[in-house]
This record gives C-alpha cells, structure tokens and sequence, in this order.
C-alpha cells in the first residue's frame, strides 16, 4: 500500500537480522513463523483462563522495508505503529516509533527488537504495521504478519 510517499514492500519477523558492514545487505537468521510455547516454563498474569497472558521471553526482530515513492532528495519524517493482537483480536501490545528517509535515500530497512512475547492462548496472532507521514491525523494499515503459536498448558 502507498502512503502517499512511500511503499511497504515487505514485513518478517526472525530472531535476529544482522547487516554487512561491507555491502550493508541485510540478512535474517531464522524466520519465525510459529512457535511452540510450554506454559509451565514462563511466567503469566490473570487469575482465570480467560484473562490470563503468558509472556514468552523470546528475542525477535521485525524487520520492515519501505521505498520512496517521490524524488529521493526529499526529505520523509514518518511514524510507525506495531500493534500485536491474539487470536481473538484482543490487542496485548503497541510500539511507536519515528523515522526519517533523508536526502538520497531510496529503501529504508526498520528493525524493532522484542525481548518479550504476551500470549493467551493457541492460534494464529497478527502484528500489524500502521504509518503516517508526519503532520498527518490518520494511521493506514501498510502489513499485516501471522504467527501461529501453540500454548502447552499440560
């Protein structure tokens, strides 16, 4: 989806995503798309099933890469908003952040590292990425990732 001056091109987690100093590609060490969690080993929150949220010490990178749309010696401030949901659609996080695509910058890579994971319970958990440019009102949903997750709770 374009927002007005730049495209998501793409969105992945992984557990690590590390750039070559020489050639500054990027490269994505183990591509996360579901995970199985035992409960008896993490801690949780909530007295009843139903409210309860386990989280899952776990170190993730979403990676995000964006293009630029208009003439590259354009200056782009944007925001960014992750937004992780379970299952039922309840939302058990949000990270914003800020970035700026300077002068004769074309691509842009954002990673976002995670320490942490909050589940509730088994099934397929989306992260959604939302941008604005800066002065705008409204977010616009540019990606949404899938994790499925297996909670062990015997």
């Amino acid at each position: 989806m374009i927002i007005k001056k730049i495209e998501h091109i793409w969105s992945i987690i992984c557990s690590k995503s590390i750039i070559d100093q020489e050639s500054n590609n990027l490269s994505l060490l183990n591509v996360i798309e579901q995970l199985t969690v035992d409960a008896k080993k993490i801690e949780s929150s909530g007295r009843d099933e139903k409210n309860r949220v386990y989280v899952v010490p776990i170190e993730m990178t979403l990676v995000s890469r964006f293009k630029k749309v208009v003439d590259p010696k354009e200056k782009i401030f944007l925001e960014a908003q992750y937004r992780q949901f379970d299952p039922d659609k309840r939302l058990l996080g949000t990270l914003d952040t800020q970035f700026e695509m300077g002068n004769g910058i074309k691509n842009f890579r954002l990673r976002n590292l995670f320490n942490n994971l909050p589940i509730t319970k088994s099934g397929t958990y989306t992260f959604v990425i939302n941008l604005r440019e800066k002065g705008e009102n409204a977010f616009i949903e540019v990606a949404t990732i899938p994790l499925d997750i297996t909670l062990n709770i015997k």
